[in-house]
């Protein structure tokens, strides 16, 4: 890796220490260059605000999800569909740091920014293949659609789902989320399966208790609390 690489790495990875520990609102560039110890033309050669900071954290996010699809063993279409989903919700356990960084800012301009970032990511890495698993699926007549365009008015729906559940997770009341999340991720399921001709219950990409398990511990690591192992 190249020393500009490198250094663009280093500001990554301390940025996000920092916007978990103070918040991204709380936390201030002069924050960020007194933990690396470098200059403000060292840090704007790389990024020109913290909120660029942030977008490209977003970035490296859904790089890392791709890639830890890529890396599955998924030789059934309809699994690996399942699978490319599971991936493309940020909500997902070992992301519990991460999300408590973005629930504060939902609803906020930067909120939208970040929720931006997420789409226009997901569309160039995860949507490409989500329309080439579908193909196979109508090719093996395992799902039936006759619009072409289908697909990827699937995936970006999907996405407006994903920004739904990070809104609620940053405002819902405790006691209303559980129920709130299921409904949402019952009309995910219900538009894949219908959409597509597919069987009842074989959209399952990702589980009710493992969206509350990571918001519930998001939302306690910003109320300064300790999350309960599991």
């Amino acid at each position: 890796m190249l020393k500009g690489e490198l250094k663009k790495k280093k500001i990554l990875e301390t940025a996000e220490k920092l916007f978990f520990e103070k918040g991204y609102q709380g936390s201030t560039v002069d924050d960020l260059l007194g933990m690396l110890q470098c200059s403000k033309g060292s840090l704007y050669h790389h990024f020109e605000s913290k909120q660029q900071i942030l977008t490209a954290i977003c970035l490296n996010k859904v790089t890392d999800a791709f890639t830890a699809y890529r890396n599955e063993d998924t030789n059934q279409p309809l699994h690996a569909v399942n699978r490319l989903l599971y991936y493309a919700l940020p909500v997902r356990k070992g992301q519990e740091q991460f999300i408590s960084t973005l629930l504060p800012l939902m609803g906020t301009v930067d909120g939208d920014i970040v929720a931006d970032t997420f789409v226009q990511a997901e569309e160039q890495l995860f949507c490409p293949e989500f329309k080439k698993l579908l193909g196979e699926l109508r090719d093996r007549q395992q799902a039936f659609y006759n619009l072409d365009a289908l697909p990827e008015l699937l995936f970006g729906t999907y996405n407006y789902y994903m920004k739904a559940i990070l809104t609620l997770g940053g405002s819902c009341d405790t006691a209303q989320l559980p129920s709130a999340v299921s409904d949402l991720l019952r009309a995910i399921r219900f538009m894949f399966e219908r959409c597509l001709d597919l069987p009842y219950g074989s959209m399952d990409m990702v589980l009710l208790d493992e969206v509350l398990y990571t918001l519930n511990h998001a939302r306690l690591l910003n109320s300064g609390e300790q999350p309960r192992q599991e």
